[in-house]
């Protein structure tokens, strides 16, 4: 008879789950692997890169995408799931701050109202700007229970 446990097996094992910078690095060096052969047949490889742009390349490999993983991995484990879901919304308002602070590109109006609503989307989406409590609220609760 054929023993098919593998496929029923929980993936990635355990021991991989727990471990967030094991995670990470495995699904970049997959994405890496699945996306080389493309890159090999379309792409325009030279046959000396300067080191600068290796170099360059590493580090975004590594500190943008890697630690990025990592980071998030921590806050899916550590956050409910709103939290964790609504880190994804803060992305634009970093690419724009990033751009005007290391990139000399201009800020108009538009930007500091999309990061504004960004910013009061997630606070809803949390349910941080609900009204503190007021005595006589507390008291209707606890005559309602």
């Amino acid at each position: 008879m054929l023993r098919l446990r593998f496929l029923v097996r929980p993936w990635p094992p355990r021991q991989v789950a727990d471990k967030p910078v094991a995670l990470a690095t495995g699904q970049v060096l997959c994405g890496t692997l699945q996306l080389l052969p493309f890159s090999l047949v379309f792409g325009h490889v030279q046959a000396h890169r300067p080191l600068s742009s290796l170099m360059a390349l590493g580090a975004l490999g590594i500190l943008g995408t890697g630690v990025a993983y990592i980071l998030n991995f921590h806050i899916v484990r550590h956050a409910p799931a709103t939290i964790a879901s609504s880190v994804t919304y803060l992305t634009p308002i970093f690419a724009v701050a990033v751009g005007v602070a290391f990139l000399g590109e201009s800020l108009s109006w538009n930007e500091p109202v999309g990061a504004l609503l960004i910013l009061v989307g997630a606070a809803l989406a949390q349910d941080r700007l609900r009204r503190p409590l007021r005595a006589s609220d507390d008291v209707r609760t606890q005559d309602l229970a």
